[in-house]
C-alpha cells in the first residue's frame, strides 16, 4: 500500500507564505560544531571532534527558499553552530547555554521539543551514494546533486534546493557522493510523520535527521594549511520550476510501507541520555534497508555521533547498556 502523506495533513489556504524558523544551536568558543583535517603523513586525517554537551539557542526565521539559502550560506562559516527540526519547550530559560534533551532525564527537564504543527523545511542527508560514471562532482557539482535528487521522490524532483556537500565529500576521492540537501514544503509536516515516511523510503537518506534534537552539521569543514579543500563549490543553490516541494503527493513515487512486520516504538537518542520514550506502537519495517543496501540507522560518519542514535529495534537492555556507558 502506498504511504500517501496526505492522509496526515489538511490543507492551510496561505501556508505557503507563512514564515518558517531553524533552531540553531551554538557552541562556546573553545568546542567546534565541524570536522577538521590536518596531513597525517601522505594521507589526510581527521582530528576527533568533541561535541558539545550544552549551547546557545536561537532561531532564525525564513519565508522562502531564497532566504533560508541565505541563513544557511552564513551557518556555513560558522564553525560553531549546528541545526536541529525541534524548537525548546515553552518556558526554556535560553539566556543560558542549555543541553540538547528531547527527553527529562533525572538531572534536567526536557530542553526541546518536536513542533507540534511541524515545519515547513526538510533536509536530506546522503551519505556515500555511488557516484555515475560520467559525473566529475568537482567540477559538475550541480549535476552530481542533481542525481541524488533523482533518488528521491518525484515530489522533490524540479524544486529549489539549496544543498551543501558534507565535511567527508571529497575526502577520498569522488567515487561516492556526501551531501545535505535542503528544501523548503508547501505546507508543515511533524518530526513523526517524517519519520514513519522515512521507514517507507527506499531512497538512501539517513533518517535521523527527522528527530527533534539530531544535529543538522551546517558548517564547512576546517582544513590545515597544507590540506586542500577537494570542494571548491561547498555549497549551490540549485533553482527548479518550482521553489517549494508539494508533499501531499509524495506518496505516489513509490515510497511504500510494507505491511506485516511486527509494530516497534520509536525509542530516544541514547547517546543523549534521554529517559525512555512511552510506549507508543508504530509500524516499522523488520529490515529497514535502504537502497544502498545499509539500514537507515548506521553510524553516521558524518554526524560524529558516538553510536547510532535512532535504532527502532533497538532493546530496552541494549539502550540501558548504552546510557550507562556513554553518561
Amino acid at each position: 500500500m502506498a504511504l500517501d502523506l496526505r492522509v496526515f495533513l489538511t490543507h492551510n489556504p496561505g501556508m505557503e507564505n507563512a514564515p518558517d524558523s531553524l533552531t540553531v544551536l551554538t557552541v562556546s568558543r573553545l568546542l567546534l560544531a565541524t570536522k577538521s583535517y590536518v596531513r597525517d603523513g601522505d594521507a589526510i586525517g581527521r582530528m576527533p571532534m568533541k561535541m558539545a554537551k550544552r549551547f546557545r539557542v536561537s532561531q532564525r526565521n525564513f519565508t522562502t527558499i531564497f532566504e533560508l539559502a541565505d541563513i544557511l550560506e552564513n551557518l556555513n562559516s560558522d564553525p560553531r553552530s549546528l541545526v536541529i527540526r525541534g524548537e525548546p519547550v515553552p518556558g526554556l530559560d535560553v539566556s543560558q547555554p542549555v543541553r540538547r534533551l528531547k527527553y527529562s532525564d533525572p538531572n534536567q527537564l526536557a530542553t526541546f521539543r518536536s513542533s507540534p504543527i511541524g515545519q515547513r523545511w526538510i533536509c536530506f542527508d546522503f551519505d556515500k551514494v555511488a557516484c555515475p560514471a560520467g559525473i566529475d562532482p568537482k567540477t559538475e557539482p550541480a549535476t552530481a546533486i542533481k542525481h541524488l535528487i533523482s533518488l528521491l521522490p518525484g515530489a522533490f524532483h524540479g524544486v529549489t534546493c539549496w544543498a551543501q556537500w558534507s565535511s567527508s565529500a571529497g575526502i577520498k576521492g569522488w567515487s561516492q557522493l556526501s551531501a545535505h540537501i535542503w528544501f523548503v514544503l508547501d505546507r508543515p509536516i511533524t518530526d513523526d510523520e517524517l519519520w514513519l515516511w522515512g521507514q517507507s523510503t527506499s531512497a538512501p537518506i539517513d533518517i535521523r535527521l527527522f528527530n527533534a534534537v539530531q544535529p543538522h552539521f551546517t558548517a564547512a569543514p576546517i582544513f590545515a594549511f597544507d590540506v586542500p579543500d577537494p570542494c571548491p563549490n561547498r555549497f549551490m543553490l540549485i533553482e527548479g520550476a518550482a521553489d517549494v516541494a508539494q508533499i501531499r503527493a509524495a506518496g505516489a513515487d513509490g515510497c511504500r510501507r510494507d505491511a506485516g512486520h511486527p509494530e516497534a516504538t520509536r525509542p530516544q537518542s541514547a547517546r543523549d541520555g534521554t529517559a525512555p520514550r512511552p510506549q507508543e506502537p508504530r509500524p516499522a519495517p523488520a529490515n529497514l534497508a535502504m537502497g544502498s543496501g545499509r539500514t537507515h540507522h548506521r553510524a553516521s560518519r558524518d554526524s560524529g555521533s558516538v553510536l547510532p542514535s535512532e535504532t527502532p529495534l533497538l532493546s530496552e537492555r541494549l539502550a540501558m547498556q548504552f546510557r550507562q556507558r556513554f553518561n
